[in-house]
């Protein structure tokens, strides 16, 4: 009954060895970003003008060199509240 766990254990600790890896990656970054450097004005991480730079650049198509959403295609362009979507 042992003999598959037995076989499966160097698996089971590398992934779990891994997920530490990558969780230990992911929230020194995010303790240094809006734990330190925000509260300090170093950077503007959340504010909506980045946040909406970010997301651009992010939703960019490969083939033609623009944003998803942007002129032409009919999409709504979004605005925080308060303020109206200016565009071309």
């Amino acid at each position: 009954m042992k003999h598959p766990l037995l076989k499966l254990e160097p698996v089971i600790w590398l992934l779990f060895g891994q997920g530490i890896l990558v969780g230990t990656v992911l929230l020194t970054g995010w303790v240094l970003i809006l734990g330190i450097a925000a509260p300090l004005g170093i950077v503007d991480a959340l504010g909506w003008e980045h946040a909406h730079e970010l997301g651009a650049g992010l939703a960019e198509s490969p083939g033609q060199g623009g944003p998803v959403g942007g002129a032409g295609t009919g999409a709504p362009r979004v605005a925080p509240r308060g303020r109206t979507a200016t565009g071309p």
